[in-house]
């Protein structure tokens, strides 16, 4: 048997099993080197500036422990490419954990891992301190019917063209409804309408207490935030156009 031949079946033999196991595809990773041990404290934020080869993701650590990625700021639309530089609002409290760039190997590499292309570089540039603007709405009461078949709402907010949003749920009667327990928000996705207006799409959910029954329809308002940097540490406000609203709430079933 051939080198040649040897070595292609050796690697359809391990992509095989990989592929058997629900591996993920082999990939190549670069890690920026000499993080600054930077946390955005009081109510200022942190501007990061991350130079790379390749887009970059900017790793974070919120207050409760939690590691996860943040979004370039402003956000990169949909197939604008990678211009080798980009910032990254971190919002107060949170510490600048890393940064770092990667994409698939090439061909069969037989294992996790694979060599990194000819000049893949990331570096963070810089880590400065600034204020935060804030820009926030609050949508009409709307009827939510809660029962056994409804798990909660949909709600799309228009105008969100931020790395940081959030969404509020304000109960009309400032009491959450008998036998259900404070709504809570999660954002879904991020999207533009038909009208090229950004939107982001958040889903509710109000858990029901243990031995609660039948069906409440109450009242609810939503208040939508968006966040951002200002150029520098003294206050400013909302840039043009930073005022979200909310587009609609649909029922949601399970």
């Amino acid at each position: 048997m051939t080198t040649l031949r040897a070595w292609t079946l050796r690697c359809g033999v391990v992509l095989l099993g990989l592929f058997s196991l629900g591996t993920s595809p082999a990939n190549w990773e670069v890690v920026a080197k000499g993080v600054p041990a930077t946390t955005s404290g009081g109510q200022n934020g942190l501007l990061v500036t991350v130079s790379a080869s390749h887009p970059a993701a900017v790793d974070v650590r919120d207050p409760d422990g939690t590691v996860r990625s943040v979004d370039e700021f402003p956000p990169r639309a949909p197939g604008t490419p990678w211009r080798g530089t980009a910032r990254y609002f971190l919002k107060p409290g949170r510490t600048l954990e890393g940064a770092r760039i990667g994409g698939g190997c090439a061909g069969c590499t037989c294992s996790k891992r694979c060599t990194p292309p000819p000049g893949a570089f990331v570096d963070i540039t810089d880590a400065e301190p600034v204020a935060m603007w804030t820009a926030t709405a609050t949508s009409d009461p709307v009827t939510v019917e809660m029962g056994r078949d409804l798990a909660g709402v949909t709600v799309v907010v228009e105008g969100i063209d931020s790395a940081e949003e959030s969404l509020g749920v304000v109960p009309e009667n400032d009491r959450d409804a008998t036998g259900f327990g404070p709504g809570r928000a999660h954002r879904r996705f991020s999207g533009t309408s038909e009208a090229g207006i950004p939107t982001t799409t958040f889903e509710v959910q109000w858990p029901r207490a243990a031995g609660s029954t039948g069906t409440i329809v109450t009242s609810y308002r939503f208040t939508p935030t968006i966040v951002g940097p200002c150029p520098s540490l003294d206050p400013c406000a909302p840039p043009p156009g930073a005022a979200p609203r909310v587009a609609s709430v649909t029922k949601l079933y399970w």
